[in-house]
């Protein structure tokens, strides 16, 4: 099976804590666990969303879930939203990704700042 095209929301705020992570380390984190990045994109905190990282990327379906858990527990995240762009499913993945429930087109967002929806 071929690689496929997926976007991902990482938001920089860690937990509940008023600490965030920095853009780099994010960024540096993405392109190490996904080395076919090709597009990352800061999105100001706006509307209720937190200050977060739009990344598009292709990876191979059987490993992607995984990968965004690890990268998930990397960054401190309770979970992290991503859809195939391919075929249009998204999921949550992370150590609390259960707690958070299924994936919400109105929270996931694009590149522009917009949503899913």
């Amino acid at each position: 099976m071929k690689t496929q095209h997926y976007s991902m929301n990482v938001g920089l705020n860690i937990g509940k804590t008023n600490e965030k992570l920095s853009q780099d380390k994010v960024v540096r984190a993405i392109h190490r666990t996904f080395p076919n990045t090709h597009s990352t994109t800061f999105v100001p905190e706006h509307d209720g969303f937190e200050d977060t990282i739009i990344a598009h990327f292709h990876a191979h379906p059987l490993v992607v879930h995984a990968a965004v858990h690890d990268l998930s527990a990397e960054l401190h995240q309770m979970a992290i939203a991503y859809r195939n762009e391919d075929t249009k499913e998204g999921h949550l993945a992370g150590p609390q990704a259960q707690q958070w429930g299924s994936f919400s087109p109105e929270h996931f967002q694009t590149a522009n700042g917009g949503t899913q929806k």
